[in-house]
């Protein structure tokens, strides 16, 4: 089991892999032609959307009594999981929505 501190810790690690994901999307959509910088702005826009969600369950872990620590990890830790899935389908391409 994790302290308090190491998954805080982790997660601003994944919240900075993240920013990088989306600084190499939004360098990818620069040079990209009209259609495909529609379409990887519309997936950075997600990406930026899911990372602001994992940002403020950091914020309520960080603000945690150390009564509700364990109650607040639990609860983070599955939005953390479904979250993640989402940034790697909207990289991946794969969203499973119309036209994926």
């Amino acid at each position: 089991m994790s302290t308090r501190q190491e998954k805080i810790d982790e997660i601003k690690s994944k919240l900075d892999e993240w920013n990088k994901e989306v600084e190499k999307l939004e360098e990818k959509a620069k040079g990209a032609s009209d259609k495909a910088q529609s379409e990887l702005q519309e997936q950075i826009t997600e990406l930026r959307n899911y990372r602001d969600q994992a940002k403020a369950q950091l914020r309520e872990l960080e603000e945690q009594s150390d009564d509700m620590w364990q109650t607040a990890r639990d609860k983070a830790e599955a939005a953390w999981t479904n979250l993640t899935e989402k940034f790697r389908q909207v990289l991946s391409g794969s969203r499973g929505g119309p036209g994926s």
